[in-house]
């Protein structure tokens, strides 16, 4: 062939004589284009069906005509481009095959190829390459292979193949499988006969595995977990995860436990355009360990939360557990594992910009513990939602109705109702908020033991107000902004002595500076306390002036007492202190990645209650802190806690928490992780 007869990809096409003009490769099952190469090419018109004719001949083209290599541009109906580039190429358009030879790349979004050669049937979509490297850009794997057969534009098959998540210079696992098939539509790629190797050691061996290549669910087992524990023996969790649908899945969370048996869990969660909801269920048929009492042992829970409507919502959370020690034994969590009173409540509400209204229903199923709480069958409630519109009046309201039953009938039982009506006066600008409020409380009761019904009222009324004072200082060298927060709320309520009202949900509250200001010293509707009292407090900043991000904030205050407080709880008797212990907090940034954290509440001249925490954290992966927490006659501890890199792929890992009362370690965890881009 002369250098005239020679065919560069600008004139590939040219070459070609028709009866019509060229559109578009075609069969009866798909219909195919090239739309262009590289160099330049006559654009095919859509809509066409005619083939290309046979006086086309196949011709060459190789590197040597251009400065570039030759590369293809297809594109198939529906689905993604695929891009072919080579040393050399022989294209038949009469066969519609491409031929391609020297450093062949195949790229389509979702999968990349480099082979030795490669044979490709344009309107099959189907082909052949040897000695072929790839790339899954979505999950960043990659491997070679001997051979690859392509079945169509979304399926390959690979012999000989390697697999790994590690990048190339740093292949620390690889898993090397006879077989290979990646399907790019269905999201799936799958090995046959793959022996995963490790630091260049074979670990494992599976006849066959099946594993994502996007974030797309999938039916499949999930990660299997191994451990020992003294209670459990070893312990194998292979869960299997069933994509049943787009909007609901189901998990089977199979445990094998060598002392006590095969545990049975399970999580089904299904989504609405109403409703979230999940129910889990284990089931241990049984259990080795439990000798003398229940051997059949689970749990069951369902949790949904559905909105109706913008306004109209429920919400369902029921628990159940075998027997009163269930969630000790398999509990996962210290809180789980300790609790006494498993919930059971539905609720259905109804909201507004202005009000709120809502119904529930609550009971309790008792784990280990004598205690008798009232089932709520039903409570209803009202509520006037706040406006916050300033300067104006505002209106309240607070009303509820409940019904209180305690199942072993041995307590007082009844009906209460509680009204609290009430008007403020806010006024606020940048120095300054005042809030008059008056409100009044009326509340009665239907008692099954009690020869009448006995009712209270109660008025109240509070002068709420504070100022706000700013001045320029330096701060760690950078200019800030220091506040000075005074605030004053004084109280009255008159009520009368309540010691003919049962208690069914009411305790104190503690002082803190949290409640420094609310407006009860009970929770719960079965005492109102009589006040007559003045609560000061003072809250100082020092902010960033742009941001107003708190470098610095401290808070301390105290209420004092112009009476005795006369209504108590049953088996208490008349507070006659004249003041509330001094509580406070205090939050610091003394340098940057420092932090302090401090709660107090100091009583005759002692700290009933200390709590102080210092932390180091100067990013994410570094962090060192220590604590201090005391509270009389209840718990005196220390924590110390560190996660901190010793090396680039090191990481130490530890907590310590150490009881000064009982003077021994409550808690302690010391581990080391070590870990790389592909596995830790």
């Amino acid at each position: 062939m002369s250098t005239s007869d020679r065919i560069t990809g600008q004139h590939l096409l040219t070459t070609c004589h028709h009866d019509s003009t060229p559109a578009l490769f075609t069969s009866p099952h798909h219909t195919i284009s090239i739309l262009c190469l590289i160099l330049g090419l006559h654009w095919c018109i859509p809509g066409q069906t005619e083939t290309l004719s046979g006086q086309c001949r196949k011709q060459p083209i190789t590197a040597t005509d251009q400065a570039t290599a030759p590369s293809f541009n297809l594109r198939y109906q529906n689905s993604s481009p695929v891009q072919i580039s080579a040393d050399a190429a022989i294209v038949d358009a009469q066969q519609q095959q491409i031929q391609a030879s020297g450093t062949v790349v195949w790229q389509q979004p979702d999968l990349h190829l480099n082979a030795d050669q490669l044979t490709y049937q344009l309107a099959e979509r189907t082909g052949q390459a040897s000695q072929v490297s790839y790339y899954l850009p979505a999950i960043s794997a990659h491997g070679s292979a001997t051979q690859a057969r392509f079945q169509d534009n979304s399926r390959s098959h690979y012999q000989n193949i390697s697999y790994t998540t590690c990048p190339p210079d740093q292949v620390d696992w690889q898993l090397q499988a006879e077989q290979l098939m990646l399907d790019q539509d269905a999201g799936w790629g799958t090995l046959h006969h793959a022996t995963l190797h490790f630091m260049d050691l074979p670990v494992g061996y599976t006849p066959w595995l099946r594993f994502p290549l996007d974030d797309r669910r999938h039916s499949g087992f999930l990660p299997p977990s191994l451990g020992y524990s003294d209670a459990h023996g070893i312990q194998l969790k292979t869960p299997y995860y069933f994509n049943l649908a787009p909007n609901y899945d189901f998990t089977l969370k199979p445990i094998t436990m060598s002392r006590r048996g095969l545990l049975l869990g399970s999580e089904w969660r299904w989504l609405t355009h109403t409703t979230q909801s999940e129910i889990q269920a284990d089931y241990l048929p049984h259990d080795r360990q439990h000798p003398g009492k229940t051997q059949q042992r689970g749990r069951f829970s369902w949790r949904s939360r559905s909105q109706h409507n913008p306004n109209l919502y429920s919400s369902i959370d029921l628990n159940y557990v075998s027997d009163p020690d269930y969630l000790t034994d398999f509990g996962d969590t210290l809180s789980a594992a300790s609790t006494t009173l498993l919930p059971r409540s539905a609720e259905l509400g109804y909201l507004t910009d202005d009000w709120a209204l809502q119904a529930r229903i609550q009971d309790y199923q008792r784990l280990n513990t004598s205690d008798q709480p009232y089932r709520i069958l039903p409570q209803i409630t009202l509520h006037k939602r706040h406006t916050d519109q300033l300067n104006q009046p505002q209106y309240h309201l607070d009303a509820e109705l409940i019904r209180f039953d305690q199942p072993g009938n041995t307590m007082i039982e009844g009906t209460r109702l509680d009204i609290a009506p009430g008007i403020s006066w806010p006024q606020q600008n940048h120095a300054y908020h005042f809030t008059p409020k008056l409100g009044i409380r009326y509340t009665r009761y239907q008692l099954n033991q009690a020869p009448h019904n006995p009712d209270r009222f109660s008025q109240h009324i509070s002068l709420d107000g504070g100022l706000s004072f700013e001045r320029p200082v330096i701060y760690r060298g950078k200019p800030s902004l220091q506040t000075l927060e005074p605030r004053l709320q004084y109280q009255y309520i008159h009520t009368e002595q309540q010691d003919n009202l049962p208690v069914f949900d009411t305790a104190d509250r503690t002082v803190s500076l949290h409640h420094l200001f609310r407006e009860d010293r009970f929770t719960g509707a079965d005492r109102v306390g009589d006040t007559n009292q003045l609560a000061v407090g003072l809250t100082s900043r020092i902010q960033d002036p742009q941001t107003r991000h708190d470098y610095l904030t401290a808070s301390i205050g105290q209420i004092f007492y112009f009476q005795d407080r006369q209504v108590t709880l049953p088996g208490q008797t008349p507070a006659t202190a004249t003041h509330s212990a001094v509580v406070g907090s205090l939050q610091a940034e003394p340098a940057q990645h420092w932090q302090i954290n401090s709660t107090f509440a100091w009583q005759s001249g002692t700290p009933d209650q200390l709590t102080i925490q210092t932390t180091h954290q100067p990013d994410t992966t570094q962090s060192v802190s220590i604590g201090y927490r005391r509270h009389t006659n209840v718990t005196e501890h220390t924590d110390l806690a560190i996660n901190w890199p010793l090396t680039e792929k090191t990481q130490l890992l530890g907590r310590w928490q150490y009881d000064l009362h009982k003077q021994r370690t409550h808690d302690a965890v010391l581990g080391v992780e070590y870990r790389t881009c592909c596995w830790r």
